[in-house]
C-alpha cells in the first residue's frame, strides 16, 4: 500500500519572517506576497493545501526556501469496505 501525505504551510515560519520584515498583520503578509487576504488566512490556519503559486509568492516575499515553507504530514489511509 502506498503512503499518503498531507501538505500544509509552515505558518510559524511565515509569521516569523513576516515579523522580521515588519509585517505584523494578516493583511500586510497578504499584500507583500500578492495574495488575497482570505487565501492567506486559510493557508496560515491550515484550512487549505498550499498551491504552487502561493508557495512561490511567499518564497519571493520573505526569502523562505520551499522546503521550509512546507510541512509534510503522513495521513492514515482510509480503508473502503469491500
Amino acid at each position: 500500500m502506498s503512503s499518503v501525505f498531507r501538505l500544509r504551510l509552515n505558518a510559524e515560519m511565515v509569521w516569523k519572517k513576516a515579523e522580521e520584515a515588519g509585517d505584523v498583520t494578516l493583511d500586510a503578509i497578504a499584500q507583500r506576497a500578492g495574495l488575497d487576504e482570505s487565501t492567506m488566512s486559510r493557508l496560515l490556519g491550515g484550512r487549505t493545501t498550499p498551491q504552487t503559486a502561493s508557495l512561490v509568492a511567499l518564497k519571493a516575499a520573505y526569502q523562505i526556501s520551499l522546503d521550509a515553507l512546507l510541512i509534510v504530514e503522513p495521513v492514515e489511509p482510509q480503508r473502503v469496505p469491500a
